[in-house]
């Protein structure tokens, strides 16, 4: 089984989505902005909401392949071996893999992988290499 390589950046892939962010990120230290008249409260509000969002801002990328699942974001990486992942679920746009116990050391035991247009390639590759740990319904989630 070939390896599947998927890049979530809601930011570049966003469509109409990408607007209300920014948006609604600007009014958030514009509000902040019009309510105190501190131009230095603005822009932490601005600077706090930006943070809490890195996902929409930076690329991730997904690597699928026979050792497990890659997640790489600039600098950093993490991978999740096929043994360590619990459970994955398809959803409409995309799959959603949870990892055991021991691989949850960054708080995050849900992984939400966007197929775009790889939907069949991901789907193939999941099944492939979780087999019966597919699930349809969400109690394990």
């Amino acid at each position: 089984m070939p390896e599947v390589v998927v890049r979530n950046w809601p930011l570049v892939d966003g469509g109409w989505l990408r607007v209300v962010v920014a948006l609604g990120t600007v009014a958030v230290g514009s509000i902040a902005w019009w309510q105190t008249e501190n131009v230095a409260l603005a822009l932490a509000s601005i600077l706090a909401v930006g943070m809490s969002m890195w996902r929409f801002w930076l690329p991730v990328v997904f690597r699928i392949h026979r050792r497990g699942i890659d997640e790489r974001c600039l600098i950093w990486r993490r991978s999740v071996g096929w043994r360590n992942i619990q459970a994955c679920r398809m959803l409409e746009r995309g799959a959603l893999v949870r990892c055991r116990p021991v691989e949850q050391f960054d708080g995050r035991p849900l992984r939400y992988i966007e197929w775009h247009d790889q939907r069949e390639a991901v789907i193939e590759a999941l099944n492939f290499y979780c087999g019966t740990a597919i699930v349809t319904d969400s109690r394990i989630f």
